[in-house]
């Protein structure tokens, strides 16, 4: 139970001591503001809008695996990197999965989904799912069939023989606003209509279903999400 509050640094922090701990915590009143505002705890990162020409001229901004996975302050510079642009590569990792999985661990615990927590696979058709093959995968986002979406994935190839399997990246965000300022009504069919995403697998009992509409914003306007994935709509 929180006892004896008391206003700090005239005004700019307030101090609680807990009981029956009797230990201190110290809350910026600049915190408790947005927090009681319903905002998050931080000013949003402010999101880098790219292309093809923007990263040719900026470059991936790779980062080192060993640094990545031993110096705090890179981790802080590379997550703020991946929040602005939405993608990261992480170099000379080694080709494992238990390398993988030190990754994924220094970011964040790994979800679980209907194919796994963490897991490889191969072109095998193991699953009802175009990554299980080796047909040519188009922009999309994934998860659209889950009613919470991904936010961050990671892939790492371990190993590959043969043609093709080249990666294309897509910034949604420049799309959207692309859309945005050329069909403004476009834009709001596409924030305000809602898409039904499934994963159906009849062998092993499987229908997952969630809607959502292809752009999610929060409630004060700004653009959250995009789920884009024709393979998804059943």
């Amino acid at each position: 139970m929180p006892q004896d509050p008391q206003v700090a640094d005239n005004g700019r922090a307030l101090v609680l001591t807990w009981s029956p701990e009797s230990h201190s915590s110290r809350y910026d009143a600049d915190l408790l503001r947005r927090l009681a505002d319903g905002k998050g705890p931080t000013e949003p990162v402010a999101k880098t809008l790219w292309d093809a020409a923007t990263l040719a001229e900026e470059g991936l901004g790779e980062v080192p695996a060993e640094g990545f996975l031993s110096d705090d302050d890179l981790l802080a510079n590379a997550l703020a990197k991946l929040d602005r642009r939405g993608f990261l590569f992480v170099e000379g990792l080694d080709p494992t999965p238990e390398a993988t999985q030190a990754v994924a661990r220094r970011i964040s615990y790994i979800r679980e989904t209907i194919f796994g927590g963490f897991w490889d696979f191969t072109a095998n058709m193991e699953h009802k799912d175009t990554a299980y093959t080796t047909l040519e995968i188009g922009p999309h986002t994934d998860g659209t069939y889950s009613f919470d979406g991904p936010g961050y994935q990671m892939f790492h190839c371990l190993a590959f023989e043969g043609t093709g399997g080249e990666s294309l990246l897509v910034d949604g965000f420049r799309v959207a606003r692309e859309i945005q300022e050329r069909a403004p009504d476009l834009y709001r069919v596409l924030s305000e209509v809602t898409v039904p995403g499934q994963y159906l697998d009849h062998e092993r009992g499987v229908h997952l279903l969630a809607k959502r509409p292809v752009l999610r914003h929060d409630p004060d306007g700004a653009l959250l999400q995009i789920s884009y994935n024709n393979h998804d709509r059943a």
